[in-house]
């Protein structure tokens, strides 16, 4: 009897344990909704508990989650999104995830008034084209072209001429501009690397206080990676990276 009550406490020792974590993980019915959404397939990725799903045609969808499960819809129709799970969201009958539509800007052109006939071939010959014209085709200054930042057009000056150039290496000029662009450039790359997240991602995910948040950013951009993802914007990978970086800063803070 004794060995039989040893077995029944082991096995509700494993038992409860079990079902007390699984009631944390939810079944959630979802839909995302965007421009033309029916016949495209989302992926849709719940990062933190490394599951994986897709919607029906008509944008349903099915995935378990938990509170502050960091979910990522990616398509190439759409742009990427981010939906940080919320306690209020585990009782909603259905959860609506909005994407907006990748815009691909195509070159304008131009056609005459002209009478169609609906016949494609015929149609096409008399359907006059414009080429494109901007200053490069022209051979006029580059004025289509982006502007250069105003750190480097003053550090251009600084180092143009042939008098201004040396004046300033001797007397620091070009050093100190150097630093003022370098330094810009960083607080140029942490904002996007804060803004391009949920707030909620880097407070409840990763569990950074708020007024941490933007230092957080500045620790993550002294890792020679930070700025290559950035640049290349995979979410799935980003996060990755932070979710690394956010144990390592707590550390160092003493934060855990």
């Amino acid at each position: 009897m004794e060995k039989n009550q040893q077995l029944l406490c082991c096995f509700f020792l494993i038992i409860i344990p079990s079902v007390i974590l699984g009631q944390d993980v939810k079944m959630i019915q979802g839909k995302v909704e965007g421009d033309a959404i029916q016949g495209y397939a989302i992926n849709i990725v719940n990062y933190t508990q490394q599951k994986g799903t897709t919607n029906d045609e008509l944008g349903f969808f099915e995935i378990p989650v938990k509170v502050n499960d960091s979910v990522v819809f990616s398509s190439v129709q759409y742009n990427e999104y981010v939906w940080v799970v919320k306690k209020e969201d585990l009782d909603k009958e259905l959860v609506v995830i909005p994407l907006i539509s990748a815009v691909t800007m195509l070159n304008e052109v131009n056609i005459r008034d002209t009478e169609l006939t609906g016949f494609l071939g015929k149609d096409s010959k008399e359907i006059q084209v414009n080429p494109y014209v901007s200053n490069r085709t022209l051979g006029l200054p580059f004025l289509d072209l982006e502007p250069l930042p105003k750190v480097d057009r003053v550090l251009f000056t600084a180092k143009s001429g042939i008098l201004d150039y040396p004046i300033n290496l001797l007397n620091g000029t070009i050093k100190r501009l150097k630093k003022h662009k370098n330094i810009h450039e960083k607080r140029s790359l942490v904002s996007k690397g804060e803004k391009i997240m949920d707030p909620v991602f880097f407070t409840e995910t990763l569990g950074i206080p708020q007024e941490l948040v933007t230092d957080f950013v500045y620790y993550c951009e002294e890792d020679a990676k930070f700025k290559q993802l950035i640049r290349i914007g995979d979410l799935l990978v980003l996060m990755d990276f932070y979710q690394k970086k956010a144990k390592q800063y707590k550390e160092h803070k003493q934060l855990d």
